[in-house]
């Protein structure tokens, strides 16, 4: 509903319907940048055309979640990202309906709530001792993502979260649906001290060389409504055949550590 910026800088014209907006640039509130190159198309008179790209720099999530219709306190960190849209903007229809794009994004030293029905499903799955369980927000060093929007699917095949627990994702969330629906598998990785018990997980126990600490995994896939989907592990057998090959990458370094000689590509 919002941008909340300090000054707003850019040359604008008027094209027969069209306004067009070149070095448009928005000094974000209290910190970052955002600049765009905007087209829109005035011409109809329940929607408006939309063709834009844009890149963020130094800007925080925590301070720009409403605009981009992320609930408040839901996320925090240091982002970076580009991309660009096209399409149409509805005013009784939710933002990405209408729109086709791609996003790169890139968050650094952050959070995200966990308190959300998925992620407590997730934890649930696993059946082991996470830092879901333990805290209210998943902490991480580093979040990146390629995210895709097709007229309200919203997909991903290389969400990657690096911290303390690690997740990747590979999937599609349909907001067309009502309620929107989810269809993705997720690899949940996660250290726990050599002290612990190692086999509450079902699909990984390996202990890294040289190290104190365990490397403890699954893989799980989640269908249904985004708000209480249906989250199940995948057995090992299935994973040659069922796990989409971005996902499989942790498995193969592991395997790398105990035979030496080969190569982990």
């Amino acid at each position: 509903p919002y941008l909340p910026f300090r000054t707003a800088t850019g040359y604008f014209r008027l094209d027969d319907a069209n306004l067009i907006g070149n070095d448009v640039t928005f000094a974000i509130e209290p910190e970052g940048e955002i600049a765009a190159r905007i087209v829109l198309d005035l011409g109809r008179k329940e929607e408006v055309g939309a063709d834009l790209s844009f890149a963020s720099t130094q800007a925080r999530l925590q301070h720009v979640s409403a605009f981009i219709a992320l609930p408040p306190g839901f996320a925090r960190g240091r982002f970076s990202a580009s991309g660009s849209f096209e399409g149409w903007l509805d005013p009784d229809e939710p933002l990405f309906r209408e729109l086709d794009g791609r996003v790169q994004l890139e968050v650094e030293n952050g959070a995200v709530r966990s308190e959300i029905p998925l992620m407590l499903r997730f934890a649930k799955a696993t059946e082991g001792d996470t830092p879901f369980a333990n805290e209210d927000e998943l902490k991480y060093e580093t979040l990146k993502a390629t995210i895709d929007f097709d007229q309200g699917r919203i997909s991903t095949d290389d969400f990657e979260i690096e911290g303390p627990l690690r997740v990747y994702v590979q999937g599609e969330i349909d907001t067309r649906a009502e309620p929107s629906q989810i269809n993705a598998v997720v690899g949940i990785f996660m250290f726990r001290t050599s002290g612990e018990l190692l086999d509450t997980l079902p699909l990984v126990k390996y202990f890294l060389p040289g190290s104190g600490r365990g490397l403890v995994g699954a893989y799980l896939r989640a269908d249904g409504p985004v708000a209480s989907p249906e989250v199940k592990t995948l057995p090992l057998e299935t994973l040659m055949s069922t796990v989409p090959s971005a996902l499989k990458a942790p498995f193969k370094v592991l395997g790398y550590l105990f035979k030496s000689g080969e190569d982990p590509s």
